[in-house]
């Protein structure tokens, strides 16, 4: 069986999302699957640790062998002999007879750049198709992804758009998809936006913080998908928590009438700011509910600022973002060219 390159026009496109996606959905049709990683493309002045490789590991999924840190300066000039020898090693066995490895390639898709360019020399040397994924944009435009077939030629399988909001979902299933597929280039799906895979962990809210976490450690790798202000609460607070499910709310340590509010709904955790401790009966219905309650130093809006940004860089790392992923793939991806390109 052949092998399948998922590339990707940038960084932050979802690869990682797409690669594991692709492969436990195959797996369950009943092709048999390994994942593998060859290259991890760094800054020159960044950290070596590929974070990918523990994600994989959170999602179910291992790596064989040693992923390569590379940085765009050692792909000035392409894949030469000893890189070479090392990515075949990092792959034990090769890519095996009978298994279908799926493959998480490097971003770029401009010839006239390095790393794109040993992108395409790694498809090739691996001898693989290649998908395309690519993040939505309002600026999108159909000559910045088509531009993939000149990097890949008839090794690309097609172009997957990823995170369309729902008001431009029919602008691009239609006009992009279309002015695409007219310049010779398959579009293999258009996959919403989704809430969930922005999610992060109740322990990340509590390392981002610098926070202590009081209670419900059982329930720290529980998914935060909304943040909502004990703040904003005017009147019945339960009316308010109730528009939101999945949710981390922040609130003054020492308002537990909001907090008993937040509590009356789903909620994934408590984050109890400004240094304020719980009392005694916040903290008991909270354990009765199973919610987490994380105390931090800072004010209410500070601590939501910086939550802000750790959900604007949310990894995939969580196998309920998985599952999500796995769904949205059944119902907007077209499985079939990928099928019939794997069993040829």
């Amino acid at each position: 069986m052949a092998g399948l390159y998922i590339a990707s026009d940038r960084r932050g496109s979802g690869r990682t999302a797409l690669t594991a996606g692709i492969a436990t959905l195959l797996e369950a049709q009943g092709f048999p699957v390994r994942v593998a990683k060859p290259l991890y493309l760094r800054e020159a002045t960044g950290p070596q640790d590929d974070t990918d490789g523990a994600d994989y590991r959170h999602l179910g999924l291992d790596l064989p062998g040693a992923t390569i840190a590379v940085t765009p300066q050692d792909l000035r000039d392409g894949l030469r002999g000893p890189l070479q020898d090392r990515i075949k090693a990092s792959l034990p066995g090769g890519l095996p007879e009978g298994k279908v490895t799926i493959l998480e390639g490097l971003p770029g898709v401009n010839p006239s750049d390095p790393v794109a360019r040993a992108s395409a020399e790694l498809a090739a040397l691996l001898d693989t198709r290649v998908i395309v994924v690519a993040p939505f944009t309002p600026e999108l435009q159909a000559e910045s992804l088509t531009r993939a077939h000149q990097l890949f030629g008839n090794r690309l399988l097609g172009i997957v758009i990823n995170g369309v909001g729902r008001h431009q979902a029919h602008w691009a299933r239609t006009t992009l998809a279309s002015e695409i597929q007219d310049q010779g280039v398959l579009v293999l799906g258009v996959i919403p936006e989704d809430r969930r895979l922005m999610g992060i962990r109740v322990r990340d809210i509590a390392q981002e913080l610098h926070g202590e976490l009081l209670q419900g450690e059982e329930r720290a790798d529980a998914l935060v998908e909304h943040l909502m202000l004990g703040a904003n609460v005017l009147d019945d607070s339960t009316l308010y928590f109730q528009q939101r499910a999945h949710k981390a709310v922040l609130v003054r340590g020492d308002r537990p009438d909001i907090q008993m509010g937040a509590l009356a709904t789903p909620t994934a955790c408590l984050v109890l700011t400004a240094g304020k401790d719980p009392v005694q009966y916040v903290q008991y219905e909270a354990e009765q509910e199973g919610v987490p309650l994380i105390r931090v130093s800072q004010p209410t809006l500070q601590a939501a600022e910086a939550l802000n940004g750790l959900l604007a860089r949310a990894r995939f790392d969580h196998p309920h973002k998985l599952e999500r992923y796995q769904e949205l793939l059944r119902q907007h991806l077209t499985w079939e060219p990928i099928r019939r390109a794997l069993s040829g």
